[in-house]
């Protein structure tokens, strides 16, 4: 369908926000554009102006608050010091946004508990892959230069180190959506900062290093 030749990123906007918040209520499943029509306060035809279908719509989103999640993390990165400094920030800025910010929170309500894979159009999958690789980029970087300024080990599997600082934060994201009475990011944070840099200091890479 055309697209309009002078857009209006208001209503772009307000049809995404919309969408964010009926998505993280409802799922992908569950969710018409009529639905999003009626949060948003616009026409369907409004929204068919920026989307093709709600496929499309869902991908955008996906794509653009993945994007913002990125950004939070190499925002929280600049400030630091040395290079395990920025990923202690990013660490830190993660947990904290979980617990304090209501857009990432329904962001994150979307991603981890209202997407269901069958049900999930290719490209959306897709957009989440792209940025769940830019996050796992962002952080090998970080340990890169951590090694590159002692303050990790030369023999690092930095892959795995990456997996850990993403695949544990992700689980914890899912935990405290599930059951958000029974611990605070926050809170717990710099705790398990402590166990991933221990981890990451006495691990050896198999790869590199005879036994």
């Amino acid at each position: 369908m055309p697209r309009p030749k002078q857009v209006d990123p208001l209503a772009r906007r307000q049809i995404l926000a919309a969408a964010l918040e009926v998505f993280s209520r409802q799922g992908y499943a569950g969710t018409t554009l009529d639905d999003i029509t009626v949060a948003a306060n616009l026409s369907k035809g409004a929204i068919y102006w920026y989307f093709d279908s709600k496929a499309e719509l869902f991908a955008t989103l996906l794509g653009e608050q993945a994007s913002v999640f990125t950004g939070m993390l190499n925002e929280a990165a600049r400030s630091a010091d040395s290079p395990l400094a920025a990923l202690e920030a990013m660490w830190l800025r993660w947990m904290a946004a979980l617990e304090t910010d209501v857009s990432y929170q329904a962001y994150a309500r979307l991603a981890h508990l209202r997407v269901e894979v069958a049900d999930e159009p290719p490209i959306s999958m897709e957009a989440r892959r792209t940025e769940e690789r830019r996050a796992q980029a962002i952080v090998i970087e970080r340990l890169l230069a951590a090694i590159a300024s002692h303050e990790l080990p030369p023999d690092l599997d930095v892959e795995s180190a990456a997996l850990s600082f993403v695949g544990v934060g992700s689980g914890l994201t899912r935990a405290w959506l599930l059951i958000p009475d029974t611990f605070s990011p926050r809170a717990i944070a710099p705790h398990i900062w402590a166990i991933l840099v221990t981890g990451w200091r006495g691990a050896r890479n198999p790869y590199r290093l005879n036994p």
